[in-house]
């Protein structure tokens, strides 16, 4: 195998100069990567306005060990609803970029972790932007999502910014550029069957390689658990898979926290030892690799005899329990020492346990120093080994985010609050929805549970759900610009969180609204507005933004079943966004704007204790997206809807967010 490693090497030119810096030696032992989608309800508390990466930090330790690096996603699967680039979304994650350093960053530096951004080819975006990234946040490393090498002129972009970062692909790294990229992900390789040893290639032809193991939708990661820590490798932990729950068992954690315990305790041996793959382990289906200590030497002393310390990582390839002899090399003063099983302190020849599928790990060390690293894997086992009953159930159902009723909040609002809205009949009908499944899943009401499930990209979901509804008024058209600022105007309605609030209206020198609007300007749908300033204006007029069985009542023409507001037939316009009030775009009852024009928000805002969402109607002015990671837009069917992720007001404001609202009609009325 040495012999086949310098073959390939040298068939592959690699020059290594990468792991030579010594700014990077870090990412030799950076053996636990938290990928944190940051639409996660913990990482960001909205009422306080702060990031809570502290208390996250201690969460993530008690449940996994140790973390290493975190990983910030951003942007994806919010790209495409608007024009915004993956850059522009860290430009306004909560406080910008100097809130995100000051809070996140920093915070996670000082607590020993490396931060990680991430990179999409597939969007918009310079390398000079990336650089601009990487410098604000004084990251560490880059995620290259969807590629599998780092190209120059990238390196050089961030390079100008910030020297000595880590580059790591999301795919398989050919053999020539694991010199430039001193990690990669191992996501869901084929690591042989039951009968075949194996070890990762990549860790074995660049020892100094980090691989991090990652199979995002598996329901157990027992392989990629006990797989990377036999090779002395990482692991990408990875729960909240873009708006999907897919938490770690309670097995999973004690044992992700286990392994951890034993690269704290012997981190040296794995990323400088001399290692020897599949060496024999006395037992068939059982595969070993050690790791000796290397012989050092200091000036003015001879070479330290080779009689030091050594890991031995076993993998159980069977379905039963196996026991393997301890090996007889110990020298005087020394001992060896299993991590898992009843019996830690084990003499030559003795049988140690391996569970099936299960791994193990045998120290040859200084019996104090490995009674102290064993103690250290007991602390963290006991832990983790807890059940978490907000954090263990998989995929939990969203429920409905409970929302004050509306109420006329001026005397006028009260008695004009039917003004400008079309009235609509109670009835029951069949409401069906049908969309693209995206990585974030959507609610499963009316459909099978696993539309939860995001994994199954691009097949149809279909929602098909008996409704029964009140008589209601629904506004003509989207609430528009000239209406909007009459209502802050006259409520002197000022949001608690103002980033981005009515951006693309422009102010005085004192950052006041105009009197008035620009002529084209005035009758566009209202943008640049959040779920609370839209429910703050419907307030103010006695009413409620639609439930989406409203909405699509109203858009298939009350009962008519119009695949499009104005009939069966898709329509194309202009591009750029249209005033509220296009006739073109009218239903049968004169309901305009539907479809095309904005984003609609609806009353349908879900949790599911991890990730808020806010169902979308209606499409949008933009045209379609090069990439299929966008979500769909341009004109939409009435039978389509969209999973808007929500993090903070500033960052769910959008220029392609609009918003309508409808009023409860009484009897007599």
């Amino acid at each position: 195998m040495l012999a086949e490693r310098e073959s390939a090497i040298a068939h592959a030119g690699l020059d290594l100069g990468a792991y030579a810096d010594d700014r990077t030696t870090w990412s030799d032992s950076c053996f636990r990567q938290l990928f944190l989608f940051m639409y996660d309800e913990a990482l960001y508390d909205r009422e306080a306005r702060r990031y809570r990466t502290a208390e996250l930090v201690e969460r993530w330790r008690a449940r996994f060990g140790r973390v290493d690096s975190v990983l910030l996603w951003h942007a994806y699967p919010r790209l495409g609803f608007d024009s915004r680039t993956q850059f522009d979304f860290y430009r306004d994650m909560p406080g910008g970029f100097e809130q995100l350093r000051r809070e996140v960053c920093e915070v996670l530096h000082s607590r020993g972790i490396r931060v990680f951004v991430d990179y999409n080819p597939w969007d918009r975006g310079s390398y000079e932007e990336l650089g601009e990234v990487v410098g604000w946040l004084d990251a560490d490393g880059v995620m290259l999502d969807t590629m599998t090498a780092v190209p120059e002129e990238l390196v050089r972009a961030v390079s100008r910014r910030k020297n000595g970062v880590v580059f790591a692909p999301e795919l398989r790294p050919a053999d020539a550029d694991l010199g430039r990229v001193r990690q990669s992900w191992a996501q869901w390789f084929d690591i042989g069957d039951a009968s075949t040893p194996s070890i990762y290639r990549h860790r074995w032809l660049v020892p100094r390689h980090m691989q991090l193991a990652i199979r995002r939708w598996d329901t157990s990661r027992k392989q990629d658990i006990v797989y990377s820590f036999f090779n002395g490798t990482g692991l990408i932990l990875w729960d909240n898979v873009f708006g999907t729950w897919n938490p770690y068992s309670r097995e999973d954690r004690r044992l992700i926290a286990e392994t951890a315990a034993v690269f704290d305790g012997y981190a040296d041996l794995f990323v400088s030892g001399e290692w020897l793959p599949l060496v024999p382990s006395g037992a068939p289906g059982v595969d070993a690799n050690r790791w000796n200590e290397r012989p050092t030497a200091s000036p003015g002393r001879a070479e330290r005899p080779p009689a030091s310390r050594a890991i031995l990582t076993l993998r159980n390839r069977t379905t039963q329990r196996v026991h393997v002899p301890v090996p007889e090399d110990a020298p005087r003063g020394m001992g060896y020492f299993a991590f898992w099983g009843d019996v830690h302190e084990v003499s030559a020849g003795d049988a140690v346990a391996i569970e099936p599928g299960g791994t193990q790990a045998l120290v040859l060390d200084d019996p104090v120093a490995a009674r102290h690293a064993l103690t250290r894997f007991v602390r963290q086992s006991t832990r983790a080994d807890v059940d978490l009953p907000e954090y263990d159930e998989r995929c939990p159902r969203p429920r409905a985010v409970s929302v004050p009723g509306p109420r006329a909040t001026n005397a006028a609002g009260a008695s004009a609050r039917l003004a400008g809205t079309i009235d609509l009949p109670e009835a029951t009908f069949d409401m069906r929805i049908r969309h693209d499944r995206r990585e974030c899943g959507c609610y499963p009401f009316g459909a099978r549970d696993d539309v939860a499930w995001g994994w199954f990209y691009k097949d149809t979901v279909v929602h098909e759900l008996r409704v029964s509804l009140k008589r209601f008024a629904i506004r003509a058209t989207a609430v528009t610009n000239a209406e909007y600022l009459d209502f802050v105007r006259a409520s002197g309605y000022r949001p608690q969180d103002s980033e981005n609030f009515l951006r693309h209206i422009v102010r005085s020198k004192d950052g006041a609204l105009p009197a008035k609007l620009p002529e084209e300007q005035a009758p566009l749908p209202v943008t640049f507005v959040s779920l609370a300033d839209a429910r703050a204006f419907a307030a103010w007029h006695g009413q409620r933004l639609p439930t989406e069985a409203e909405w699509q009542w109203a858009a298939e023409g009350a009962g008519l079943h119009h695949r499009y507001p104005w009939g069966e037939g898709e329509k194309s316009f202009p591009g750029g966004i249209r005033p509220a009030g296009d006739p073109a775009t009218a239903t049968p009852q004169g309901v305009l704007g539907l479809s095309g024009n904005t984003w609609e928000l609806t009353e349908s805002e879900y949790t599911d204790g991890h990730t808020r969402f806010v169902m979308v109607r209606g499409g949008s002015f933009l045209p379609p997206g090069e990439s299929e990671w966008l979500v769909a837009r341009g004109v939409r069917p009435n039978d389509s809807h969209a999973k808007y992720l929500l993090l903070s007001d500033g960052l769910d404001r959008s220029e392609a967010v609009s918003f309508r609202t409808v009023a409860d009609r009484a009897e007599g009325e």
